[in-house]
């Protein structure tokens, strides 16, 4: 929807009945809480991104299988989102994009590049400070503690727990702030 000085006022695309219909009132479901996972229902304003409602439908965007946690310390799957366009709205070639798996506590991303660019963005690349080394199925990983409480007027906000590794030529990163690393290390284990 578009007002009267042409600015976007709502979604101008939406998949599926609206959040307040799937979820309970206060937010996330855990799956504790429900008999089925429902499929992913969407609402998106991001136009890089493009919405899949199944882990099916991403496989579509993406040059590579994604592979689906096993574990998700109770929380549902949310969204799927695949970056299909840059910063300049030009279309990013499918063997380069990026899908975002969204279960409320915690995002997982994961990407097929290049052997070494895969490395790179998993050891070399920061997402925080004092990253430990760890192994995630016996691939090499690093990890990045949740950061301290920031200020109240820091902008920025606190530095999420992120845990990154790389397999061969595919990069995963799955990050949070509501979960600590010990967590976000059995998340990424189920994966395999």
């Amino acid at each position: 929807m578009v007002d009267a000085r042409g600015i976007i006022t709502a979604p101008t695309r939406v998949a599926g009945p609206a959040a307040r219909d799937i979820l309970p009132a206060g937010g996330n479901r855990r799956q504790s809480e429900v008999g089925r996972r429902p499929r992913v229902h969407t609402v998106t304003r991001n136009v890089h991104l493009e919405t899949a409602s199944s882990w099916e439908d991403a496989e579509a965007l993406v040059a590579f299988r994604p592979v689906e946690p096993k574990q998700t310390e109770g929380f549902d799957l949310q969204s799927l989102a695949v970056h299909v366009r840059d910063h300049r709205q030009r279309e990013v070639a499918v063997e380069d994009r990026t899908l975002e798996a969204h279960y409320g506590g915690f995002v997982l991303t994961q990407s097929r590049r290049t052997e070494d660019e895969a490395r790179r963005l998993a050891v070399d690349v920061s997402y925080g400070r004092a990253p430990y080394e760890a192994r995630i199925a016996g691939r090499e990983a690093r990890v990045y503690e949740m950061g301290p409480e920031p200020e109240p007027d820091d902008i920025d906000g606190r530095m999420p727990a992120v845990v990154v590794w790389h397999d061969g030529d595919r990069f995963f990163l799955i990050a949070s702030n509501e979960l600590a690393t010990d967590a976000l290390i059995r998340i990424a284990g189920s994966l395999y």
